[in-house]
């Protein structure tokens, strides 16, 4: 996620834009983000994560699938009751 916004004006607040910006920012205490911004980042952050996990349980899924067609074959033959 960019966490870096960039502002033309003072404030620029036009519709259809993704972010607003104060043009005269300092890390002095005084600026912060919107709550609701901290929320939206946090929820993509916890989503990037579930999709991470899930990828993985993807890239186990040959391996797995090979698993079940070597029990189905040993079971087949007789091998497992």
């Amino acid at each position: 996620m960019i966490d870096e916004v960039k502002g033309k004006e003072e404030y620029d607040t036009l519709p259809g834009k993704r972010f607003f910006t104060c043009a005269n920012y300092e890390a002095d205490g005084l600026h912060f983000r919107q709550p609701w911004v901290i929320g939206v980042q946090e929820q993509v952050e916890w989503l990037t994560k579930r999709v991470e996990a899930a990828e993985e349980v993807i890239k186990l899924m040959p391996s797995l699938k090979h698993e079940i067609q070597t029990l189905e074959a040993k079971s087949d033959s007789g091998l497992i009751a």
